[in-house]
């Protein structure tokens, strides 16, 4: 069972991940919008044609706009989440244990699943919760 402190280190270590995903579902979004960009529209020629003013504004136009709007966003949400990483950084690097320093490093750092982590350090998941465990407590010193 976590204590309240570990479980304040965890969040405050899972925040980089959160943005990193913000960040990713905003790239799919964009990448949505640039190839709608450049898509033409198709006439429906199965209707009755009604002469209508013509606007003035290309079609493409308000996807540029959003496009525009949607990589300032991702620009400024990228900058935060490096700052974040870095100040998360700093406070693995002050755990003295090199195993929990690793271990947070993969997990909260390189976002690595947890089989990914025990393949790479050779432990079973047991034990990479039991050095997690720790190292959150550890950490916890830290983000008071």
């Amino acid at each position: 069972m976590r204590t309240e402190q570990q479980m304040k280190a965890k969040w405050y270590l899972q925040q980089a991940f959160k943005i990193n995903e913000l960040i990713t579902s905003k790239i799919e979004e964009l990448n949505e919008l640039k190839i709608l960009s450049t898509s033409l529209p198709s006439t429906d020629f199965s209707q009755e044609r009604v002469q209508k003013t013509k606007s003035l504004e290309a079609k493409f136009t308000k996807y540029v706009i959003s496009i525009v709007d949607l990589e300032k966003k991702i620009d400024e949400e990228m900058a935060q989440l490096m700052e974040l990483k870095i100040e998360i950084r700093e406070k693995i690097h002050q755990v003295e244990d090199s195993k929990r320093r690793i271990v947070l490093q993969y997990r909260y750092m390189n976002f690595m699943k947890w089989e990914e982590i025990a393949k790479k350090m050779s432990y079973s998941i047991k034990q990479l919760h039991r050095i997690h465990n720790d190292a959150l407590t550890d950490i916890s010193v830290f983000i008071s």
